[in-house]
């Protein structure tokens, strides 16, 4: 299987490719939990927390012939509730 065909959003038309070949990796991702509290606690129920997440990572050996020089940044954003706080009082 070709490494594009295991990325949810493919190679949009050879564009990370390219931008891999040349050091430059960017990266999405989302996790989503579904928490529950079924007993105990001061109350039952459920809580919904979700995280996004945004990187870009550039490997300046491939880009200016920078040896061992490299940059990561990411950023995240989580929304959501707490089962704790909201459920279980702890």
């Amino acid at each position: 299987m070709d490494f594009a065909d295991e990325i949810l959003t493919r190679d949009w038309n050879g564009a990370r490719s390219y931008l891999q070949k040349k050091g430059a990796h960017i990266f999405i991702s989302y996790v989503n939990d579904l928490l529950g509290n079924p007993i105990g606690g001061e109350r039952q129920g459920f809580a919904n927390a979700g995280s996004l997440g945004i990187g870009l990572s550039l490997d300046f050996e491939k880009m200016a012939c920078v040896r061992g020089l490299s940059f990561f940044s990411s950023f995240v954003y989580r929304r959501g509730n707490n089962l704790s706080s909201e459920y279980i009082n702890n």
